[in-house]
């Protein structure tokens, strides 16, 4: 066939298979078994026709058989399959071909097959084939003289496995002929037919090449086809083998002298691969990623796509495969990375072996190569740490105890930990770790891989531990700073119930139907929160008629709350003002006994306090006056500004101001003081010589006493003690005959008290608030005179500056201006305080000589004098320097809190017998061109 008309064919085909197919038509197949065969004149020839269906449904297929035209002598009749035929199943009938007496020398029958689907027809189109068989007539025929023919009991059609180094057909050559024949043998590659591809590398061999036969004898000869080395692609290669008579006479019929047998061999599709290495080994971290590189070769005859995938016992060790599939193109090497990250099962060091596949991508995923990851697994560090106690942790206030923690290694090798003990411990509590059978410390364990050591650790609770809120320990795992594990013990003080009381006052006395109060504390003394019982368990009173009565008597927060109250709550450690307020009812001169009792609930039989009060109807009225020594607007107000870390101090004064009637009676003060936090304060009171504090109550006699109007001061006897008289009459008779008329005045007694107000250096500045300052007496504590301290917490600065003498100075050249300049501290807050100067100009140049003057500090009210010298320039000729000097807090930036003083200085020439040097040189000037004229002038007389 010429090459054109192959090329049109081909590009048919493709342009053929382009189109989709639509139905799934009825589809079969004829084969027929033999293909050929010969049969005497008389005879029947017989051959196997395979019915195959190739479609996707069942078919019922119906046969015909026809003679071609030059079958004369010749007749065939074919079998018909029964029932239908499944996809993929085939079934075998048979043909029968009769030769008469003299039959034709051959006869070529087409067997011809029609298929329908059955059931659910998609297609109505019916499936068509054929199969042409070949009878030739034996002797005794009417054949020709001479006759030759080539069959094969092998498939004319094979397919390499890929494996084989050969492949081999046994071909049978018969004498058709009526005489004794030479029969040579050739073979060559056939690739003018349809569906042959042009090869090359092949070699074909038939053994042997002639062969001498007589009439009606066959002898078989081999066809060998090798070189698939040389083949590195798939194709089907067709090979023709030709018999020729060589013996026949001149004339002989070359249709009858030739025969031709056609035979096929293709060469599949080959998938095959192979790795570049058989194993790849790395070192991987437990949970770590570590990457294994793989390079896969094609080592088929096509491209063809692949997937990779993996297998063992820690398959699930692999994480990633990039890229998980791709094209295996001849000629290329595919490479593609797998990720993994061992997990903590393994042992550190041992090597574990994963099988990496390659897999052809599709429906069979058949594995084509493969090769090994091998992992060595690194050291992985992991453990645990748990409080393995059972219940609250309690110990004894002043006590220790111990409590257990295991330590488990969850690695995968032996390690050595570290733990960790950190609490927000309260004063006085402590711990300590104890290594039990370790050997080890704090700061080193040892473990084996996959075991549990159990340590210590203690705690010391001290004696006055609260028991209100654990200690939280918390304990870490740490190797190489890596917090591994962690875990916490809370440890308790065990409960203690306490109680204690404070009582000021026990006795009062008040007027009929009014109420007093009877201030009084209680402290719980023990390390929890506990309710606490007040109750009046006995009255006694009696009334001046001689009854008796119970008075009443009821309970309140000293905080100004009018709740009346029987139980309290009180947190450990903890002490709070009550008032026990008792109301007169009985007449004049009752008096009624009161005992109160405080019960903490927790055990009320042995937890208990008692305490008596006695209080008396009585007309005096016994009171407390306070006031300031230097108030503002408001009598009972003061007001005070400090900056944080300052203090301040002021006085007061408290007179016993009861009315007693005419017999003035002793009283004592209680002061308090109610501050605000992050300010302290400090009472101080001189009573004659005896110094109190404030924390006890203060003799305050109701007495008159002479003061000083100048100074403030009383007057006192020979001894230094204050003169003190019992009524205004003694004290008038001593002022009248002390002649202390017009320098003292009479007044009652004033105690006066010395307040000191310590502000925290931690104080937020801008911060502030009121102080409170109550007075009271001792006998009547409803009756409270306040006063009040509104401290203001603001850090002011306030520098000031100024000349000691005039700003400004004269100087004769070359004498130097000293200033002296005073700074002053007007601010509440110590200040570091920075002197600059102004530059110099046209050679004045100001400076202080003394360094310590540059930088210095000064507390609240303090003052320091520097010396500015200014030193002049070394002209004579008359100037003014004007500069500035500027002081400022070194804390502050900018401009703020800075005072300038401008200072000037002016320079003027010496005034000594002696010209200046201006006139010096005026009359030098002045003389030389006196002398330069009259020198010009002689010559001119000279030249004349």
């Amino acid at each position: 066939m010429p090459p054109r008309s192959c090329a049109f064919i081909l590009t048919a085909l493709i342009f053929l298979s382009t189109i989709p197919t639509v139905f799934a038509a009825a589809t079969v197949s004829l084969n027929a078994m033999p293909m050929t065969q010969e049969a005497d004149p008389g005879t029947t020839a017989e051959y196997t026709i395979v019915v195959n269906n190739d479609g996707e449904n069942d078919i019922t297929v119906s046969l015909s058989a026809s003679n071609g035209p030059e079958c004369t002598g010749y007749s065939s009749t074919v079998e018909q399959p029964q029932g239908a035929i499944s996809p993929g199943d085939s079934v075998d009938v048979m043909l029968f071909v009769n030769l008469t007496a003299q039959p034709a020398e051959s006869c070529d029958t087409t067997v011809n097959a029609v298929a329908n689907e059955v059931g659910a027809v998609t297609d109505p189109t019916p499936g068509n084939a054929e199969v042409t068989v070949t009878t030739t007539a034996g002797e005794g025929s009417g054949g020709s003289t001479w006759g030759v023919e080539l069959s094969t009991q092998h498939p004319e059609e094979k397919t390499w496995n890929g494996n084989d180094e050969e492949m081999t057909w046994p071909v049978v050559v018969k004498n058709t002929g009526q005489f004794n024949e030479t029969i040579n043998l050739e073979a060559r590659d056939r690739d003018d037919d349809f569906g042959c591809d042009q090869v090359s590398g092949f070699q074909v061999d038939i053994e042997p090449s002639q062969v001498q036969l007589d009439s009606g004898d066959e002898e078989i000869v081999t066809f060998t086809v090798t070189g698939f080395e040389n083949q590195d692609q798939a194709l089907t290669a067709c090979f023709l083998i030709e018999a020729s008579v060589t013996n026949a006479g001149p004339g002989a019929d070359e249709e009858n002298t030739t025969d031709e047998l056609e035979l096929e061999l293709e060469i599949p599709e080959i998938k095959d691969c192979s790795f570049t290495s058989s194993s790849v080994s790395v070192n991987a971290e437990p949970f770590g990623q570590t990457t294994a590189r793989f390079t896969v070769k094609n080592e088929g005859n096509t491209d063809f796509w692949i997937s990779i995938s993996t297998a063992g016992s820690k398959n699930s060790w692999i994480q990633d495969i990039e890229p998980p599939n791709g094209e295996l193109i001849l000629g290329e090497n595919h490479v593609f990375d797998v990720l993994v990250s061992p997990d903590n099962s393994a042992s550190a060091g041992t090597v574990h072996s994963i099988t990496i596949r390659v897999n052809e991508q599709g429906s069979s995923g058949s594995i084509i190569c493969s090769s090994t990851l091998e992992v060595t697994v690194g050291q992985f560090h992991d453990g645990e740490i748990t409080s393995t106690g059972i219940g609250d942790f309690k110990i004894e206030p002043g006590n220790s105890d111990s409590f257990p923690i295991t330590i488990k290694n969850t690695g995968n090798g032996p390690d050595s930990f570290s733990v960790s003990i950190s609490a927000n411990e309260p004063a006085g509590w402590s711990y300590s770790f104890d290594p039990g059978d370790t050997g080890g410390s704090l700061n080193s364990i040892s473990v084996e891989q996959g075991q549990t050591v159990n340590v210590n650790i203690n705690v010391s609770v001290p004696l006055n531990a609260l028991a209100d809120e654990a200690v939280v320990y918390d304990l870490e795992l740490i190797r190489n700073g890596e917090i591994l594990d962690s875990d916490s013990i809370a440890v308790y003080a065990d409960e203690r119930h306490d109680i204690d009381i404070g009582v000021s006052i026990t006795s009062q006395s008040g007027k009929d139907g009014a109420t007093v109060s009877y201030p009084f504390t209680v402290t719980n003394t023990g390390n929890i929160a506990d309710n606490y019982n007040l109750v009046v368990s006995k009255n006694s009173c009696t009334s001046s008629d001689g009854g008796n009565s119970d008075w009443d008597v009821r309970f309140f927060e000293d905080n100004g709350d009018t709740v009346e109250i029987t139980m309290v709550n009180i947190p450990a450690q903890t002490t709070k003002n009550f008032l026990a307020k008792v109301t007169i009812d009985g007449g004049e001169k009752s008096q009624c006994r009161s005992t109160i009792q405080v019960l903490n609930t927790a055990d009320q039989v042995n937890l208990q306090k008692t305490f008596n009060i006695t209080t008396t109807s009585s007309n005096l009225i016994f009171r407390m006056n306070a006031f300031f020594d230097a108030p503002g607007d408001n009598p009972n107000q003061v007001e005070v500004t400090q900056a944080p870390g300052g203090s301040t101090e002021f006085i007061f004064w408290i007179q016993n101001d009861g009315v007693f009637y005419g017999n003035p009676q002793e009283d004592n003060a209680l002061v308090t003081i109610r501050t605000l936090s992050g300010i302290e304060y400090e009472l101080s009171i001189n009573k004659n010589g005896v110094m109190y504090d404030g924390s006890e109550s203060i003799p305050v006699p109701m007495k008159y006493v002479l003061r000083e109007t100048s100074t403030g001061e009383f007057a006192t006897n020979p001894d230094g003690e204050i003169l003190e008289f019992s009524d205004m009459d003694e004290a008038n008779n001593t002022w009248l005959a002390a002649g202390l008329v017009d320098t003292h005045e009479i007044m009652l007694y004033a105690l006066e008290v010395k307040i000191t107000l310590n502000i925290d250096e931690d104080a937020e500045d801008g911060s502030g608030g009121t102080v409170y300052i109550d007075v009271k007496s001792e006998h009547n504590a409803e009756y409270v005179k306040t006063l009040e301290v509104l401290v203001n917490i603001e850090t002011i600065h306030d520098l000031k500056i100024e000349a000691v003498g005039s700003t400004t100075q004269n100087i004769e050249y070359p004498d130097n201006a000293n200033f002296e300049l005073r700074i002053y501290n007007d601010g509440n807050t110590n200040e570091r305080v920075v002197v600059i100067l102004s530059e110099g100009l046209r050679g004045w140049i100001p400076l202080i000589p003394d360094s310590d003057d540059l930088e210095f500090t000064l507390a609240p009210g303090e003052f320091r004098v520097i010396v500015v010298k200014v030193e002049p320039p070394e002209s004579t000729l008359s100037d003014e320097f004007e500069f500035t000097v500027s002081v400022q807090p070194e804390d502050t930036s900018g401009m703020i809190g800075r005072k300038n003083i401008e200072l000037k200085v002016i320079g003027e020439e010496d005034g000594g017998f002696l010209p200046s040097f201006s006139h010096i040189s005026a009359l030098s000037c002045i003389t030389i061109a006196a002398l330069s004229n009259l020198y010009f002038q002689r010559r001119r007389i000279d030249q004349n």
